[in-house]
């Protein structure tokens, strides 16, 4: 029995002796080779080549386009703020002589603003027209979308001047609705 006893204790003690003494860890082995690709997929369909939007756009978004542009509407009166005087802040001039009269009259088909903000108020300002006020500018690069120039759409209205006259001239309308006093003495 003290023969297996010692025995035992041999190995035991051969076994922790061994196991926990460890020397300095060694360089790293060669990478292992690797393994084998997958089955590709399918390959889906080419899209159709686009318009580059710089070289495309510079066709008419240029320097020289766009100051003729800003200078045709500063020398109108559309676009010469002295020619809005103080009607802008004017419920019942705002309609033709503040931008945002004029576009509020227009949405709501209204003749005057919402809010009467008398004659001191700076509520509409006296802010000129710009394009976008009459014309209708593209939204997209398709070609049919641009540059057409045209009317913002203005549905007939009733005349300020003369009630019993309703003006409907189609895509006059936009300018009637502000030019309407020499119009209605023709209209008569």
């Amino acid at each position: 029995m003290f023969f297996n006893f010692n025995l035992f204790a041999t190995l035991a003690l051969f076994v922790v002796v061994y196991s926990s003494c460890k020397g300095p860890k060694g360089d790293p082995g060669p990478d292992g080779t690797d393994g084998t690709n997958g089955a590709n997929g399918a390959d889906g369909l080419n899209g159709v080549n686009g318009i580059d939007a710089n070289s495309f756009c510079r066709n008419c978004h240029t320097t020289a386009n766009w100051t003729a542009v800003s200078n045709q509407l500063a020398s109108s009166k559309h676009g010469y703020t002295a020619n809005l005087a103080d009607e802008g802040n004017r419920r019942d001039c705002a309609p033709c002589h503040s931008m945002q009269g004029y576009l509020e009259t227009i949405a709501t088909g209204l003749d005057t603003p919402a809010v009467n903000n008398g004659s001191s108020s700076t509520y509409y300002g006296n802010y000129s027209l710009t394009c976008d006020a009459c014309h209708k500018f593209h939204g997209t690069l398709n070609e049919s979308d641009f540059p057409n120039y045209a009317l913002n759409t203005v549905l007939p209205f009733v005349s300020k001047f003369n009630t019993s006259i309703i003006l409907d001239k189609g895509g006059s309308n936009i300018c009637m609705r502000c030019h309407q006093n020499a119009l209605t003495l023709l209209l008569k």
